[in-house]
């Protein structure tokens, strides 16, 4: 019994190895033909279905916007053709406004009623094509509407003495208020830029025999600081940047249209942009960038309003004081904005650059102007600023060219020392050239290299102006005799400071260098010089190029 059940077991287990046997077998055939069609499909390449991948793309919620063309129609039609045409209406009302004055068709009254009446009609016709649909026009009308009520209150105040001053700027104030409302209820910047070039040019188009001049920048003055601060509010960037230019355009046209002798009220009002600028560079940080570039811009502008408006001791005051509210902001904001840093840095060091430019004579403070140079390098690099150090070096690099541009005739002038504090600060920005962040590191040998070859060749000018000055009071013999000696011994020296040093730019400088004295010796002292002195000349140059050339046949041989 138990040998007839150990079979049975036996024939199941054949079985199942059976069916396991059939089932491997298919699989095999299975991989074959699969193998087979993926050689097939590398073969072909077919086109991928693009509705199945679209629809892949789309179920695992990757969706590409494609970008449709731009309806160059709609946006010339729809968007700025009412920009531009409402400037001509209201250029057409003005003129009809003037005509009807002329000749005698209309009183005052009767004009400034019509303005009025006008503004509201374009903001009734403006609300009607906004609940249209027709948002574009529906703005631009809402924009002319504010641009007119400031034209006829303006008007009403400097042309016809209708109003006093103060009525006038609460009436224009309100119409601001009101075009800046309507730019925040559309979320506009368009309708609130159109109100702004408006509100600038008000001035400008109407005659006026008579212009108040302090009234005029008041206004102009408030009307900017409102759209500055209505821009950082809502972001607005090109708000932002048109009521900065505009407020010094409508300054300058200003004074070439009424020639006035009042350029310090013009100097207060950029002062006061300027100011607000700065308090607001620091308490809003929304674009950045664009803050930097306009704080920065605004500075250079401010600086020559003053300069031309207000006298020299004021002048010298009001850079000074700038000067010091900038290192004040630099201090504080130091290791805790670093974005800001590199602005407030770089102007201060602009500012001190022009004080020391105004209080002194430039021969006097060339030096200085040097020294101020490398340190502003110096600060830029503890302060981890490109852009100071970048400054830093242009002012470097222009006060050494002034510099080198003069000579000097005595070993105790200005000149001299500015020689010397030129040559010695090279040694230091040598030092300096490894923490430079303007230079890559693997550009700091080569650069390192070119300062040395400009160090050796200032050197020179400044070795011969120093002889000169030491031997004005010999004869000529003495003067070209003790200059190629100079020369000589300079070149000496470098051949042989570069064989110990084995520096190459030095020995080859020093080389080159003693056959410009032997050209010198042949080309001009032969002409003037006496005979001995040519001996004594010819002697010492020959016997330190035969020297030069065993300290280098050492150096290369040994």
């Amino acid at each position: 019994m138990s040998q007839k059940k150990t079979i049975e077991e036996l024939e199941k287990k054949v079985d199942a190895l059976q069916r396991e046997a059939r089932d491997l077998k298919v699989m095999i055939l299975e991989l074959k033909r699969e193998e087979k069609e993926s050689q097939t499909d590398r073969i072909t390449e077919p086109t991928p279905d693009i509705t199945n991948y679209q629809k892949d793309i789309k179920s695992k919620g990757i969706v590409r916007e494609e970008r449709e063309p731009i309806d160059w129609e709609r946006q010339i039609g729809q968007i700025w053709l009412p920009r531009i045409f409402i400037f001509v209406l209201l250029l057409g009302v003005i003129w009809a406004f003037k005509a009807a004055s002329d000749y005698g068709y209309l009183n005052n009254s009767v004009k400034i009623t019509i303005g009025y009446l006008s503004a509201v009609i374009l903001l009734y016709i403006g609300g009607r094509q906004i609940r249209s649909n027709r948002v574009a026009l529906g703005q631009v009308l809402f924009g002319g509407s504010t641009i007119l009520l400031l034209i006829v209150t303006f008007a009403m105040h400097v042309l016809y003495n209708m109003v006093p001053l103060l009525v006038a700027l609460v009436l224009n104030l309100i119409w601001i208020g009101m075009g800046i409302y309507f730019s925040h209820l559309f979320k506009s910047q368009p309708l609130a830029v159109l109100t702004g070039i408006g509100g600038y040019l008000i001035p400008f188009l109407l005659k006026n025999n008579d212009p108040n001049i302090l009234n005029l920048v008041i206004f102009e003055t408030i009307f900017y600081c409102i759209l500055l601060l209505f821009a950082l509010k809502k972001q607005f960037k090109i708000l932002y940047l048109v009521s900065f230019v505009m407020l010094h355009i409508t300054l300058l046209a200003s004074i070439a249209i009424t020639g006035s002798g009042q350029e310090k009220t013009f100097g207060i009002a950029v002062l006061i942009q300027h100011g607000l600028l700065v308090a607001t560079f620091f308490l809003k940080k929304d674009f950045m960038k664009y803050q930097m570039g306009v704080l920065y811009t605004s500075f250079i502008l401010t600086m020559s309003w003053v300069g031309l408006s207000f006298p020299e001791t004021q002048y010298e005051m009001i850079v000074l004081l700038t000067f010091a509210l900038y290192s004040f902001l630099s201090i504080i904001s130091w290791n805790k904005d670093t974005t800001r840093i590199p602005i407030t840095l770089s102007i201060s060091t602009l500012a001190l650059l022009l004080f020391l430019i105004s209080k002194f004579d430039e021969e006097n403070i060339m030096g200085l102007i040097v020294l101020q140079g490398l340190l502003s390098i110096y600060i830029g690099i503890l302060a981890s600023s490109k852009l100071q150090q970048a400054v830093g070096a242009s002012i470097y690099v222009l006060s050494g060219l002034v510099i080198i541009s003069t000579d000097f005739y005595s070993i105790a002038s200005i000149d001299f020392l500015n020689w010397v504090v030129l040559l010695g600060t090279l040694i230091v920005v040598v030092r300096l050239l490894p923490s430079v962040e303007v230079i890559k590191e693997n550009e700091i040998t080569k650069v390192r290299q070119i300062i040395h070859i400009v160090f050796m060749v200032l050197l020179l000018p400044f070795i011969t102006h120093t002889v000169q000055a030491l031997t004005h009071e010999f004869t000529l013999n003495i003067k070209y005799m003790a200059v190629s000696s100079s020369w000589g011994i300079y070149a000496f020296i470098g051949v042989i400071l570069g064989s110990i040093k084995n520096y190459k730019p030095l020995r080859v400088f020093g080389l080159i260098l003693l056959f410009i004295t032997l050209a010198k010796l042949f080309f001009v002292d032969l002409t003037y010089v006496s005979i001995f002195i040519r001996a004594v000349l010819f002697i010492g140059l020959g016997i330190l190029g035969i020297i030069g050339s065993r300290i280098l046949y050492k150096n290369e041989y040994k």
